[in-house]
């Protein structure tokens, strides 16, 4: 009985959701629906990151994404970061303890002066030496990236560079 309760539950907010109302809906402390939720302007590959993006918006009383300046997404579950060169005015972003491993993406934000990346899946980190904005990065516990790769990013940021202990030959 009680699933059929909410079941017709859900199904008389989806019905709800068609007016113009502005409400939340919270079940058993899970958003339902949010009106202000996926209402971003930037759209990105990845779930996960699209709903930090929007939960920082909300967090920041912003009205576009391209405003935001500072993002940290940890322990997210971000795979991909596919998208976010949309962030234009991103000067900081945190997205330690994800399953990134490619940063395509990055190098094309002009004022991204802040990286932090600790505990990912890191393989290639190309898109650092290309950027000019970068003044301080952490890849700790990204053992997989190339010495030499590690070495020029070295050569640019010198102590403001995090190291993983261990780079691949």
């Amino acid at each position: 009985m009680n699933k059929v309760r909410i079941i017709f539950a859900i199904q008389l907010l989806l019905l709800l959701s068609a007016c113009n109302s502005q409400y939340q809906v919270i079940f058993n402390g899970n958003t339902l629906y949010d009106p202000t939720l996926g209402s971003a302007d930037v759209h990105v590959e990845d779930p996960d990151l699209q709903g930090c993006i929007n939960f920082a918006l909300l967090q920041q009383n912003l009205q576009s994404a391209t405003q935001l300046m500072v993002l940290s997404c940890p322990t997210g579950d971000i795979i991909t970061l596919a998208g976010i060169e949309q962030l234009s005015q991103l000067r900081f972003l945190n997205i330690s303890n994800n399953r990134i491993s490619r940063l395509n993406g990055l190098e094309r934000l002009s004022n991204l002066s802040g990286l932090s990346l600790p505990n990912n899946a890191i393989d290639d980190i190309g898109p650092l030496l290309k950027s000019k904005s970068l003044l301080s990065v952490n890849l700790q516990d990204n053992d997989d990236i190339p010495c030499d790769q590690l070495n020029r990013l070295e050569q640019t940021l010198g102590d403001k560079l995090t190291s993983p202990e261990n780079c691949e030959s």
